[in-house]
Parts: C-alpha cells; sequence; structure tokens
C-alpha cells in the first residue's frame, strides 16, 4: 500500500507544486489578516481534491483493471487513496496549527480546538465524497463534491433565516472533541463503504 501512496505522490508531483504555492499564498495571506482560519478552509477542501485528483487520473490511465492484475488487494487501493486524504490533512493540521500560533490571534487551546475542528470538516468531507467516486466515478463523483463543500454554508443560511440558535462559541470548546471522535468514526464507515462498492464493482 506504500508503494501505491508513492505511486500517487509521484503521479501528482506537478499539481503538488501548484498546492504548495497556494498554500504559501494563504499562509501569508492569514499572516497579514491576523487569521487562519480561511487557509484552514481551504486546506480541509484539498484534502479531498488530492485523492479524487489521484483517482481521476488512475481512471484516465485505466489503472485499476492493471493494477488487480498484480499481486494488489482492492482493499489496498481503496486505502490508499483514503491514506493520500489524511496524510495531507494532517499536514495541513499541523500548519495551521501553527501559523495561528506564529499569529498569536489565539492562545494554544484555541489555536488547537480551531484546527481539530478544521481538521474533522475536511476527515468529514473525505468520508462522504469518495465513496460515490468509486461507485460512479471521478466526474459523477465530483458533483457530489461540489454539493458538499457549498452545503454547511447553504445550510448555515436556512437555519439563520429560521431564527435556529447557533451552539455557542462556548459550547464548542466545551465539547470540542467530540467532533473529532466522530469524524474518525465516520472515516472508518466510510472505509468500509468503499471496500464493499469496490468489491463489486467490475473492470
Amino acid at each position: 500500500m506504500i508503494g501505491l501512496f508513492i505511486k500517487d505522490l509521484l503521479n501528482l508531483k506537478s499539481q503538488l507544486r501548484f498546492i504548495l504555492l497556494l498554500l504559501g499564498v494563504y499562509g501569508l495571506i492569514a499572516i497579514t489578516n491576523d487569521n487562519s482560519a480561511m487557509l484552514g478552509a481551504i486546506i480541509a477542501i484539498m484534502g479531498v481534491m488530492i485523492p479524487t485528483t489521484a483517482l481521476s487520473y488512475d481512471e484516465k490511465a485505466k489503472w485499476d483493471k492493471y493494477a488487480l492484475s498484480m499481486p494488489l488487494s482492492r482493499t489496498d487501493l481503496i486505502l490508499s487513496k483514503y491514506l493520500l486524504g489524511i496524510a495531507f490533512s494532517l499536514v495541513g493540521f499541523i500548519l495551521n496549527f501553527l501559523i495561528s500560533l506564529w499569529i498569536g490571534f489565539t492562545s494554544y487551546k484555541e489555536s488547537l480546538i480551531l484546527s481539530m475542528l478544521l481538521l474533522s470538516a475536511g476527515l468529514f468531507f473525505l468520508s462522504f465524497v469518495l465513496p460515490p467516486m468509486f461507485k460512479f466515478g471521478v466526474e459523477k463523483g465530483r458533483i457530489v463534491m461540489m454539493l458538499l463543500i457549498f452545503s454547511p454554508t447553504l445550510f448555515l443560511l436556512i437555519l439563520k433565516n429560521m431564527n435556529v440558535k447557533l451552539p455557542s462559541a462556548d459550547l464548542i470548546e466545551k465539547f470540542w472533541y467530540i467532533l473529532p471522535a466522530f469524524s474518525v468514526l465516520v472515516l472508518f464507515a466510510s472505509i468500509a463503504l468503499s471496500v464493499k462498492i469496490y468489491s463489486r464493482k467490475e473492470f
């Protein structure tokens, strides 16, 4: 599986340069404006885009059919894509945490909470986007990805129009550790679903 992970990184080499440049620009904006939340949101989205881009390359090259002729299991192929997204999300978590501390706008605990919540959001996106991609392919799966990216904003607008009171900052700070734990459980469920979908897929 590590070999598959390295293969994806090599395939994404040109994209990774652009991503690093983009992160550098947004990191500079975050430092200049004393706000790392925007950088964290971009990282959460990219944590999903990286494995989906790798899937797109594999789909165009018909890699899956070739890979399954080798001593590789379908589970390995699935896990390698999740590993790619998780690895990038964790790197993004560290980067966002360090930048928020460097800015000095928030305390250590607030920086940790913000970074963990953004990491959780990224893992949620990853969990809901990958199964449809394995089921329907990258092109149709991207529709699901776009819906998920914009759905939180739409959901919050609906709640606001309905005069629903959102959780306070104090409540979020008190129970912040629940969301990361829940996101990990959702991630494991997503992996199990993707393995089940992929095991039935014919090439």
